[in-house]
C-alpha cells in the first residue's frame, strides 16, 4: 500500500464498503450490489470508485484500511457500520470472517461485539427474506439506508438522486428466457430444493468434523508454545549441555510445526466458512487461462458484464468472483497465467471446497501439458469436471461469419484440417495423467458468436448466433448434473470434502507425530551418549588424579632419606 490519498468522508465510507466485500476474499455479486446501491446512494465521487477498483485489485495505491476508518467521524460511525453489515449480509451467510472484520472496525470505534451482532443478525434476516421472495416489485427495506446515511452526512438528497430514462428492449429478455428454458422447470427446481436439503442435513456433520479438526489444531499450536517456553526456561548448568539444549531447541523451531499448524488451522476455517456460503446452492466453478472465455460466460448467460459501471475493477482481481443465476452459485475465478495472479493450483485449491462442479474452460489455439497439472488436486478430492473446448474463429471477419451461419456444423466438425478430434484426444490425453480417467464431458462451444450475439450489430442473426455458438450444450450438461447427480455431488462437497480435508490433516500430523518422535528419540540417544562420555570423562580424569596423586606420593617418599 502506497501514500493514503486525501479523500472525502462520504468517499472513505465507499471505500469502507469494498474492504468490506472482499473480507471473505470473495467478490460476491449480492454484496457487490449492494455496495454500489450505497455507493450511488451517497453520491460517492468518481475518485471513490478508482480507490475501490484499487481495493480489489490489492494495488499499492489502494488506502488502507486504518486510514479509511479514521476519515469516517464520530457521529456517522453507526450508520456506517449499518452500511457495513447490510453489505456483509448481503448473501443471506454471514461467515467468521466478515463478523472480525466488522469487529474490528467497531472496537476502533469503541462500539461493543454485542451492537455488531445485532446488527448483522437483522440486516442477515432482511438480506434472507430478500433472496427468498427473488425478484419482485416490493420495495426493498434497505434502499432507504442511502438516504438515512446522506442525511447523517449532512448531504441533500436532491444533490444526488437523478433521472434514469432509457430504451426497453423486448427482444433480450425473450431470449434470455429461451436460453434459460432448460434450467426452469417442476423438475428442475424440484432438482435444486433437494440439493439444498441434503446441504442443510449434511452441515452439521460437516461443521462438527471441522471444528473438531480447529479445535485439534488450537491445542497443538498450544503445546508447543508450552514446550518452547518450557524448554528455554531449563537451561542446563553443564556448558556442554547447555550448547546441545540449545541445538534442540532450535532444531524444534526450524521444523516450523508451529506456522504451520497455524495454516492448516485457518485453511480448515475457510473450508468451513466456504461450506457455510455455498449451502442453499448447488455451485460450479469456472476455471481457465486468461482469455479463454469464462468473463463471456458470465455476460452471456446473466446479461450483465463485470466491466458494468464501478464493476471492471473486478477484472483485476486476484479474488473469486461469486454471482447467482437460475439458482446456481457460479463462481468465476481469476485468470489462471495473468501476471502476479494465482497459480492453477491456487485457484483450484480455493474453490474446492465449496464447488459441486469444475468446468475447465480451455481454447483450441493452446493446450499445454502443464494447464492439466491442478487436476491431480480435483482427483484427489474427487470433484466432478466438464471441460468447456472454447473453439477460437475469427468471426469478426465478415465473409467468415457468413460462412459460419451458412454451415456451423462445419466449425464443430470432429475430422478435416480444422477438426475437433486432435483437441478432444489431447485434452483427454492429458486428463488420464492428472485425473486418472477421461470419462467426463468435452462441450465444444463458439464462446465468441455467443458473444456477438448480444452486440446490438448483430441483431438481426442474434438467434443464429446463440443457436449456432452450441452454448446451450453446456446448459444441457448442467441441467444433467443437477437432475441426476444433485444430491449425491452436494452430499459429496460437503461430507466427503470435509473428510478429505480431516484426511489431509490427520495425514499432516502424523507426519509432523513422526518427524518429532524420530528428533526426540535422536536428541534422546544424543543426551545419553553425552552422559555416557561425561560419566567416562569423570572417571577417566578420576584415575588420571588418583594416578598423578599416587605418582607424587611416590616421587616425595622416594626422596625422603632412611633413618
Amino acid at each position: 500500500m502506497g501514500d493514503d490519498p486525501i479523500f472525502s468522508e462520504i468517499d472513505a465510507f465507499a471505500i469502507l464498503l469494498a474492504h468490506m466485500v472482499i473480507a471473505d476474499e470473495v467478490i460476491d455479486s449480492f454484496e457487490l450490489d449492494s455496495l454500489y446501491d450505497l455507493v450511488s446512494g451517497i453520491g460517492a465521487s468518481g475518485d471513490a470508485q478508482c480507490q475501490i477498483a484499487a481495493v480489489f485489485s490489492c494495488g499499492e495505491e489502494a488506502p488502507t484500511l486504518q486510514s479509511v476508518i479514521k476519515r469516517i467521524s464520530a457521529p456517522d460511525r453507526m450508520a456506517a457500520l449499518e452500511g457495513l453489515a447490510v453489505v456483509a449480509a448481503a448473501d443471506g451467510v454471514v461467515v467468521d470472517s466478515e463478523r472480525k472484520f466488522i469487529k474490528t472496525v467497531a472496537r476502533s470505534w469503541r462500539v461493543s461485539a454485542k451492537t455488531v451482532d445485532a446488527l448483522l443478525s437483522d440486516k442477515k434476516a432482511a438480506a434472507e427474506e430478500k433472496i427468498n421472495r427473488g425478484q419482485t416489485d416490493e420495495p426493498d427495506p434497505e434502499l432507504s439506508l442511502g438516504a438515512r446515511l446522506l442525511q447523517l452526512l449532512g448531504r441533500d438528497i436532491g444533490d444526488v438522486v437523478g433521472q434514469l430514462a432509457g430504451v426497453v428492449n423486448l427482444d433480450e429478455p425473450v431470449r434470455r428466457a429461451q436460453r434459460e428454458a432448460l434450467l426452469a422447470g417442476p423438475e428442475y427446481d424440484e432438482a435444486i430444493a433437494r440439493c439444498a436439503a441434503v446441504a442443510r442435513e449434511d452441515f452439521p456433520f460437516a461443521a462438527e468434523g471441522l471444528e473438531s479438526g480447529v479445535r485439534a489444531l488450537e491445542s497443538l499450536v498450544r503445546t508447543v508454545h508450552k514446550a518452547i517456553e518450557g524448554l528455554e526456561s531449563k537451561r542446563p548448568k553443564q556448558q556442554i549441555k547447555a550448547e546441545m539444549h540449545a541445538e534442540a531447541l532450535e532444531l524444534l523451531k526450524t521444523i516450523d510445526i508451529d506456522d504451520q499448524a497455524m495454516q492448516r488451522l485457518i485453511n480448515l476455517q475457510r473450508s468451513l466458512q466456504s461450506r457455510k456460503r455455498s449451502l442453499e446452492w448447488f455451485t460450479i466453478a469456472f476455471m481457465g487461462r486468461t482469455k479463454a472465455g469464462k468473463s463471456t460466460i458470465h455476460a452471456v448467460l446473466t446479461d450483465e458484464n463485470w466491466e458494468a459501471i464501478g464493476k471492471g475493477a473486478q477484472r483485476t482481481t486476484r479474488f473469486n468472483r461469486r454471482y447467482r443465476w437460475n439458482r446456481l452459485a457460479i463462481i468465476d475465478t481469476p485468470g489462471i497465467g495473468a501476471p502476479g495472479g494465482r497459480t492453477d493450483c491456487e485457484v483450484a485449491e480455493s474453490v474446492i471446497a465449496e464447488a459441486d462442479l469444475v468446468c475447465y474452460v480451455v481454447t483450441n489455439d493452446s493446450q499445454q501439458a502443464t494447464e492439466f497439472a491442478f487436476l491431480d488436486l480435483l482427483r484427489e478430492n474427487a470433484k466432478p469436471l466438464v471441460v468447456l473446448l472454447n473453439l477460437r474463429r475469427n468471426l469478426r471477419n465478415p465473409k467468415r461469419l457468413q460462412r459460419f451461419l451458412e454451415h456451423p456444423g462445419r466449425h464443430f466438425a470432429e475430422d478435416g484440417p480444422s477438426g475437433i478430434k486432435g483437441h478432444r484426444n489431447r485434452i483427454k490425453r492429458h486428463a488420464r495423467e492428472h485425473y486418472g480417467h477421461d470419462r467426463f464431458e468435452i462441450v465444444p462451444v463458439q464462446l465468441l458468436a455467443a458473444q456477438m450475439s448480444r452486440e446490438p450489430e448483430h441483431a438481426n442473426e442474434a438467434d443464429r448466433l446463440f443457436e449456432s455458438s452450441r452454448l446451450e450444450d453446456l446448459l444441457s450438461t448442467i441441467r444433467v448434473g443437477v437432475l441426476d447427480f444433485g444430491k449425491i455431488r452436494r452430499s459429496h462437497t460437503l461430507l466427503g470434502g470435509t473428510a478429505a480435508d480431516l484426511a489431509y490433516t490427520a495425514n499432516w500430523l502424523s507426519e509432523k507425530h513422526k518427524s518429532l518422535t524420530q528428533y526426540r528419540d535422536m536428541i534422546a540417544s544424543n543426551w545419553h551418549e553425552l552422559d555416557r562420555q561425561i560419566d567416562n570423562a569423570s572417571q577417566d580424569a578420576q584415575d588420571i588424579l588418583e594416578f598423578g596423586i599416587s605418582e607424587a606420593f611416590n616421587s616425595v617418599r622416594m626422596g625422603l632419606p632412611d633413618f
